[in-house]
């Protein structure tokens, strides 16, 4: 179990940092969502 929680941070710590350079309001709304998906 422990192991799929670490994949699932592995895969949001990856689509938040592809995503932080975003320029629409999209892409920045997707990032924070993601960090946010990742802190809880």
């Amino acid at each position: 179990m422990i192991f799929l929680v670490i994949i699932g941070v592995c895969v949001n710590g990856y689509a938040t940092w592809k995503l932080s350079g975003g320029k629409s309001m999209n892409e920045k709304m997707v990032s924070r969502y993601l960090i946010e998906d990742v802190l809880d």
